[in-house]
């Protein structure tokens, strides 16, 4: 029990996650493999009766190598599963994860060291950072997962989905007024351009006050 407990916690260290998610995927690709090549027996029962609900053939929880990945990986799919979330849970997180960072990266500034990805508040891109977070990290381990119990599986992808399409749509917004804001400041400048030079002092017929009274005088 300790043992999985210490490899529990350590498989939601980022740096393990592609290792992590290759190691599932073998593990199911060889239980597949094993369950093809096994003939139908009087244990057949015995082993349906022990499989993860939902799980593909092969798959068995007295089977120690892939009971610890299970338990890994599903630490590690709640760790990262903020994007798997109901949308107004998730936009919590997003902004408590994000907090964090940034104050990551204000102590990493205040101590002279290099600031972290994503850490900056002043180069902040949320929009881009969860679209690429859920693409490359989080679907690829929840299609994955889903092989193992797909009622779990198939919830999480369907938020994935459509929370993945609410940043979309924000990102496709602000491009949209970056373009418009853009092309104004082009169509201003253009303007100011083409527009008419003003009238030099030197040949221009110049109104100016003398005494009180408005009178015209022409510069030569």
């Amino acid at each position: 029990m300790r043992n999985t407990i210490i490899a529990a916690v350590l498989a939601t260290d980022m740096n393990q996650h592609f290792k992590g998610l290759a190691e599932l995927k073998a593990a199911l690709a060889a239980a597949s493999v094993a369950a093809a090549a096994d003939s139908p027996s009087a244990d057949s029962d015995i082993l349906n009766s022990v499989r993860l609900s939902s799980s593909p053939p092969g798959w068995s929880s007295s089977n120690a190598a892939q009971r610890l990945i299970c338990v890994e990986m599903a630490i590690h799919a709640s760790d990262v599963g903020n994007p798997t979330k109901p949308l107004s849970i998730y936009l919590q997180w997003v902004d408590k994860v994000m907090e964090e960072f940034f104050q990551q990266g204000a102590q990493e500034q205040a101590l002279g060291l290099p600031i972290s990805a994503m850490c900056d508040r002043s180069k902040a891109a949320v929009e881009r950072s969860q679209i690429g977070f859920i693409d490359f990290i989080v679907k690829p381990l929840m299609d994955t997962y889903a092989q193992l119990n797909s009622n779990i599986g198939n919830c999480s992808i369907r938020h994935l989905s459509s929370n993945r399409e609410y940043y979309a749509n924000k990102l496709h917004q602000q491009q949209a007024l970056a373009v418009h804001a853009a092309n104004t400041i082009a169509s201003s400048s253009a303007h100011e351009t083409s527009a008419p030079a003003t009238p030099s002092p030197t040949s221009a017929a110049q109104s100016v006050a003398v005494n009180g009274k408005r009178a015209t005088v022409r510069f030569k």
